[in-house]
């Protein structure tokens, strides 16, 4: 037998409700009735309804009411009153949340908890503050919980205490309570932490991780055991170091992306294929890389673990010993498992970010974790995976109940690495291969869906010839690269990139340098800002990956955007600094530049990094600040420059002479920028037009809506006048101007950008060897007559007209 609940509420269909949720998340385990509404079902409750549900679901193990407010305590008092004195007696309200605290007493019940340890585990989903606040126990009630003893104490005076005040920015969260955990671990004490109205071992992750204690808040600390007071000091220790913590972990919010979209019209558009499949299965997107693919569906969901994703499976009596040995074993293998993802994160990402697995292995190892999951199997004769699925759910139901979304998101956690654990438990984590056939033209943004003969011959032939291509380019590229020079004019082809990888990739594709690093990768994906030597040590791998295996100069400079951040890319490593405010335009708002300046302390790490990485790595190291508006702007960031390199003076670190002065350039992405580009590269050593940006901030579109995608066209009459207009201000300052993005990897567009007096274009590795061709043999006057009818035209049709005529 099981503790049996009953959900009272004013409202029957509510009452029902999280009765059968609650029944869903035992499958039956627990019994449970609903007594909702007065009589004839209308709002409010009745002592009769209370006292039959009772009745139904009484056992030896007792009944705990769970129930809201208002009336709801006055029927129950009087359904109590109703039952015999026997049955009164183990009969227990509860005050807790409803739906939160159902859920969890039915696990716990499911488990064959006692009624207090069930009433407990209920009333954790709640504030202490709401608790308070509710109606006291009767004292029968009083008397049916003080009937079940406590669990038994140490004697008082082998009982040490101590206060703690965490002062760390994000509290006993997952890196800070991982900490907590292994360094109580370490000492052979039992130590119990009170915070927040509730308790926990020391030991347990999750049972810490549900404390749910924040900064600022203040814990108690009792330890017993031979090496108590030690274990107290090391744990005082660790809070004054703030946990080695320096900026809180947030949450990313998840991307908002148009339904309802319609292709782009790109300036290498294909034909669109068999207008009748197209009306049948086809789905239209956006396009943001061209090609063909076809292949079989694979569709892939998260395991989300939940008791009904895994079959409950009742094994026989003998069977215990050998599903309590599988289950063991399942945890131990999954815990090695992060345990070795963890050594090699350490050295590939750093200490701070490999810190989340660590913390995830330490939950495998949680022995309020293991112990549920031994007893189910023992107690309730569930089979390993079963024992674990509850287990799991009721550690995250716990962690997800808790009133700050920073700790509730944890129990996303639980669920994975339960997942992680149940992979070695048999088949019951499933993906699900649909194998039904796609079809992609990314180049026209449609996706087919059991494409037809024609569609499926047609993506087929484009396909062949892609990979044909591909390989061709890639022969060519390998081969000693030709320097691009027109009738003595040297036009630099470089590559834009954001990872080890891509650096490789635009080595091997022929770049002659990088004319974009994004600087991003480091932030992007992290929950804690990556400190100066950690930055350093990212750097260098990039730039030696571009440089090669042998340490032959990869080919020109390395061009590094410093941070690119804003409200338009969040980016949690970033929010304790700058904040986490939701703007209403964050493409206009406090962006790129903004952010550093607002900021200075973040770019001039980044700068000090940067700089000891070009050292370190012996590369041509030039900078470039995004979205510079204003010459104010343009004039503090090499302010900042010029403090960073006294900095390092000051440290005594001697940088080599080719960096005694890096080159100093700016983004042009915004049409202010363009506008005074004359004064601008007064100051500027070099501009780099984003044509991205530019073309969405010049025709005030966003590049995502599918409405404004139309505009979004990078052979735009105005975006082109914008960049001539920046390449004749560079042309007479004696400044090189460099064209990134979508634009500059367009073959077609590639011959107009170089009449336009753009010196050099920066490109995605693999379009450089089309960009070389389509550069190939042509003469100054052949580019110079192309650009003037470009500035001619007045839309995008006759641009395309033009560059065709041009192609031949």
């Amino acid at each position: 037998m099981t503790v049996g609940l009953v959900i009272v509420s004013h409202s029957a269909q509510l009452a029902n409700g999280v009765a059968e949720l609650a029944g869903q998340m035992t499958q039956g385990a627990t019994p449970i009735a609903a007594a909702g509404g007065g009589v004839d079902d209308i709002l409010g409750t009745s002592a009769d309804k209370i006292q039959a549900a009772i009745q139904a679901v009484d056992g030896p193990d007792g009944v705990l009411v769970l129930l809201d407010l208002g009336s709801a305590i006055l029927s129950a008092e009087m359904a109590l009153e109703l039952l015999n004195s026997e049955q009164e007696h183990h009969v227990i309200l509860s005050f807790a949340p409803l739906v939160e605290g159902a859920i969890a007493a039915a696990i716990e019940a499911s488990l064959g908890r006692t009624l207090v340890e069930v009433k407990q585990a209920a009333e954790k989903t709640g504030s202490v503050e709401q608790l308070q606040q509710l109606k006291p126990l009767s004292a029968a009630q009083e008397e049916a919980e003080a009937a079940v003893p406590p669990p038994p104490l140490p004697a008082q005076s082998d009982v040490r205490e101590m206060q703690l005040t965490l002062t760390n920015p994000t509290g006993l969260h997952a890196r800070p309570a991982s900490l907590f955990v292994q360094t109580a671990g370490r000492y052979d004490a039992r130590i119990e932490v009170l915070g927040r109205g509730r308790q926990a071992e020391a030991t347990s992750i999750i049972g810490v991780l549900a404390l749910g204690i924040r900064k600022g808040d203040t814990i108690t600390l009792r330890a017993s055991g031979k090496e108590a007071e030690a274990a107290l000091e090391a744990l005082r220790e660790l809070n004054l170091a703030n946990f080695h913590e320096t900026t809180p972990e947030v949450e990313t919010p998840e991307p908002v992306l148009p339904q309802d979209a319609k292709p782009r019209q790109d300036v290498d558009q294909q034909p669109v294929l068999s207008v009748s499949q197209e009306a049948r299965d086809t789905w239209r997107g956006i396009t943001t890389s061209p090609g063909v693919a076809i292949g079989p569906a694979l569709l892939y969901t998260s395991t989300g673990l939940t008791l009904s994703e895994v079959e409950r499976r009742i094994i026989d009596e003998e069977q215990i010993t050998a599903e309590q040995e599988r289950l063991r074993h399942a945890l131990s293998t999954a815990a090695s498992e992060l345990q070795a993802l963890t050594a090699s994160l350490q050295q590939s990402i750093g200490q701070s970010e490999a810190a989340i697995f660590e913390a995830q292995s330490l939950m495998l190892q949680d022995p309020a974790m293991s112990e549920t999951a031994l007893k189910a199997i023992e107690e309730q004769r569930f089979d390993a995976a079963s024992a674990l699925a509850l287990a799991g759910e009721q550690q995250a139901s716990t962690l997800e109940a808790l009133d700050s979304p920073l700790f509730a998101q944890r129990a996303v956690d639980v669920r994975d690495v339960v997942s992680r654990a149940l992979q070695h438990l048999g088949d019951q984590v499933v993906q699900k291969h649909t194998g039904d056939e796609l079809a992609l033209d990314a180049d026209n943004g449609l996706l087919y869906h059991y494409p037809d003969v024609e569609v499926r011959a047609q993506l087929t032939q484009r396909l062949a010839e892609q990979q044909r291509q591909r390989v061709t380019l890639l022969s060519k590229a390998q081969q000693a690269v030709t320097e691009v020079s027109i009738e003595g004019r040297r036009i630099l082809l470089l590559a834009n990139i954001g990872s080890e990888a891509e650096a490789e990739a635009a080595r091997q594709w022929g770049a002659e340098g990088i004319g974009l690093l994004r600087t991003e990768f480091l932030f992007a994906a992290a929950s804690t800002l990556p400190t100066e030597d950690e930055q350093r040590q990212r750097y260098v791998r990039i730039f030696q990956a571009f440089k090669g295996n042998d340490g032959a100069p990869g080919g020109g400079p390395i061009v590094v955007r410093t941070l690119d951040a804003g409200a338009d890319k969040p980016m949690p490593a970033l929010n304790n600094v700058i904040g986490a405010a939701i703007e209403a335009n964050p493409a206009l708002g406090q962006r790129g530049i903004r952010i550093s300046l607002a900021h200075p302390s973040l770019l001039e790490e980044q700068l000090r990094a940067l700089l000891l990485a070009a050292a370190e790595a012996g590369i041509e190291l030039h900078l470039i600040f995004p979205m510079i508006t204003t010459v104010e702007e343009l004039r503090t960031a090499r302010e900042i420059v010029d403090r960073v390199y006294e900095q390092l003076k000051q440290r005594q670190v001697t940088l080599p002479p080719f960096l005694a002065r890096v080159p100093v350039g700016i983004m042009v992405e915004v049409p202010a920028a363009a506008v005074m580009a004359p004064e601008l590269a007064e100051i500027a050593d070099f501009f780099s037009i984003g044509a991205n940006d530019l073309l969405q901030y010049t025709l005030a579109c966003d590049r995502t809506n599918a409405s404004t995608t139309y505009l979004y066209h990078p052979m735009q009459p105005a975006v082109l006048r914008l960049i001539a207009q920046i390449a004749e201000a560079g042309r007479r300052a004696g400044k090189p101007v460099a064209v990134c993005g979508e634009i500059a990897s367009d073959g077609r567009l590639a011959p107009i950008l170089i009449g336009l007096g753009v010196d050099e274009l920066s490109m995605t590795p693999t379009a450089l060897p089309g960009v070389r061709a389509a550069l190939a043999n042509r003469t100054v006057r052949q580019l110079l007559d192309v650009a003037h009818k470009v500035l001619q035209a007045k839309t995008v049709a006759e641009v395309e007209q033009i560059s065709n005529e041009f192609r031949g």
